[in-house]
């Protein structure tokens, strides 16, 4: 009905004003500032980046860059030895929001030692 409703406070924990959000599939709930605030909060490192956690990795896939065959080999000493890259290898991962996208291997092995 476009009445204000709460009291605004600078400091965002102490801001008792409620706002209606609406989400991406249209219902809409009401949200006190400070609720607001604190999911932002959580959701952002200290540098103010956000944030996305794994939940799982759902799926893999290999791409026409992946090492294969004799490329997938270099020799050392005299001897045979197995690449070790992670080029080519694709993983669908399921984010802690319930969201999916595939992401290169190598992505996921920096952000995640």
């Amino acid at each position: 009905n476009g009445n204000f409703i709460g009291h605004y406070h600078e400091n965002p924990i102490l801001d008792t004003s409620v706002y209606e959000v609406e989400f991406a599939d249209g219902h809409v709930e009401a949200y006190h500032a400070n609720q607001i605030a604190e999911s932002i909060y959580a959701s952002v490192d200290r540098d103010g980046y956000t944030v996305y956690e794994i939940a799982e990795i759902v799926d893999h896939k290999k791409t026409s860059d992946a090492l294969s065959g004799d490329d997938a080999f270099i020799e050392k000493n005299g001897r045979q030895h197995r690449r070790r890259t992670t080029r080519g290898w694709k993983m669908c991962v399921q984010w802690k929001d319930g969201s999916t996208s595939w992401e290169e291997l190598k992505d996921i092995k920096e952000s995640n030692p």
